[in-house]
């Protein structure tokens, strides 16, 4: 049982940045706004979009008027996974890792 409420949570989250990106790339503001949370942050968008899902719909404004063909397509979606970062130094000593579990290969 457990099992089925985080597939269909899973679910739920893949659908809701497929649909983001969907607004985006038609440049559909209300979509937008209702797909962002109330507290949404975009992070490293220029300050003078605004802040908020105002500096998202403003983002895809200026692409959608700086770009013809502004399109977004999705790759690769990852809903699950360990979050994982290690800290070097130039001598390649790790400094601090962070993780329950490195990802498959990583040293």
């Amino acid at each position: 049982m457990y099992t089925n409420a985080v597939t269909t949570t899973r679910q739920r989250n893949e659908e809701t940045v497929r649909r983001l990106f969907a607004a985006f790339t038609a440049n559909d503001a209300d979509a937008m706004e209702e797909l962002l949370a109330p507290g949404f942050t975009a992070h490293g968008l220029p300050p003078e979009l605004g802040a908020g899902a105002a500096a998202m719909k403003g983002s895809a404004a200026v692409m959608h008027a700086g770009l013809h063909d502004c399109h977004c397509e999705i790759e690769h979606l990852i809903a699950e996974m360990t979050w994982w970062q290690r800290a070097t130094r130039p001598a390649q000593r790790t400094l601090a890792s962070y993780s329950a579990r490195p990802p498959a290969g990583a040293p």
